[in-house]
């Protein structure tokens, strides 16, 4: 199997989690604790999204270069216009480091979006963020003792946040507590700067679907994928897999060369002069961040490195 059919198959399996009686269980106890009780139960609303969802698949090299990209995403206002479709179901190469209220690591590695209305009546989305199996066992943050039971009946992606987003507001909006057992909490700064880099990565991948930063292609799922899912839902149709990959570099002319670089031997690929712009929009009467492209530099066959001091989307 391919890496990007992972994004179909996950999101089946999520499906069927959430229409099986365990999934509805789970549904149940993770909505009564919440602090919104306006909102519908959370298999309900993922069982409103998943049918219709894209499937998308991010490599690796291009998921370092949003979590970078994120860094210096500008505050900006969400709007319909924003969203590249509907709803969709993004499946990340490796997972974007997150903490919680609780300051404990809780990476990702999936998140789910659909339209909604919340209950003041205005449009917005709802997110739902999923964490991955592998990243529990392997150590990228503790199991607590209770998860361990639950490994052999839970999904290979399992929930770790979900949230209303409402149109017209920014990933800097202040979030609060979403559950009963930290109601009374202050949300630390950190837990807090942690949450809005996880909206900014959202809002940034966004709008750079629109901007067709990366090489997106789409892919048909092979025969045997396709089998698994249509014996799980016969008559469905199989939607194809959108995989946003890093676009190679162009190769420069002799002319082009910087002469301090000619016979400089690198390691490593990594990005250069990368940066946000806030570019007016006369359609949508606005500023919005557009990534202005650098370059990546370095061997087009060496390993890509993400840096802090760098950042860049290159399609």
């Amino acid at each position: 199997m391919q890496a990007w059919e992972w994004a179909l198959e996950l999101k089946t399996e999520l499906e069927d989690f959430w229409r099986s009686p365990v999934g509805q269980r789970f549904g149940t106890g993770w909505s009564n604790v919440r602090l919104r009780k306006d909102m519908p139960m959370i298999q309900q609303i993922e069982l409103s999204k998943l049918p219709i969802a894209a499937p998308f698949y991010v490599t690796e090299e291009m998921t370092d270069l949003l979590i970078h990209a994120a860094m210096t995403f500008p505050e900006t206002e969400f709007r319909p216009m924003d969203l590249p479709l509907e709803a969709g179901f993004v499946v990340f190469a490796k997972a974007i480091p997150t903490i919680d209220i609780h300051l404990k690591p809780t990476p990702w590695r999936a998140f789910s979006w659909g339209t909604t209305r919340d209950h003041n009546g205005l449009w917005g989305v709802h997110l739902a963020m999923y964490d991955h199996r592998q990243d529990r066992e392997n150590g990228a943050y503790a199991a607590d003792e209770a998860d361990i039971g639950l490994r052999d009946i839970l999904p290979t992606l399992g929930l770790s946040h979900e949230t209303p987003w409402a149109f017209g507001t920014s990933h800097m909006a202040e979030s609060l507590p979403a559950t009963e057992f930290n109601e009374d909490m202050d949300v630390p700064e950190e837990a807090q700067i942690s949450g809005q880099a996880m909206m900014a990565t959202i809002h940034a991948f966004w709008l750079l679907c629109w901007q067709r930063v990366g090489v997106p292609h789409v892919e048909r799922a092979s025969r045997g994928v396709r089998r698994r899912i249509e014996r799980t839902y016969p008559g469905r149709p199989i939607p194809d897999v959108r995989v946003i990959t890093l676009r190679r570099p162009k190769v420069p002319t002799h002319a082009e060369v910087d002469p301090d670089q000619r016979g400089r031997e690198y390691s490593h690929r990594f990005w250069v002069n990368g940066h946000w712009r806030k570019q007016w929009y006369p359609s949508e009467g606005r500023h919005k961040p557009r990534y202005i492209e650098g370059y990546v530099k370095g061997p087009e066959d060496k390993p890509f490195h993400g840096k802090d001091d760098v950042y860049l989307w290159r399609r």
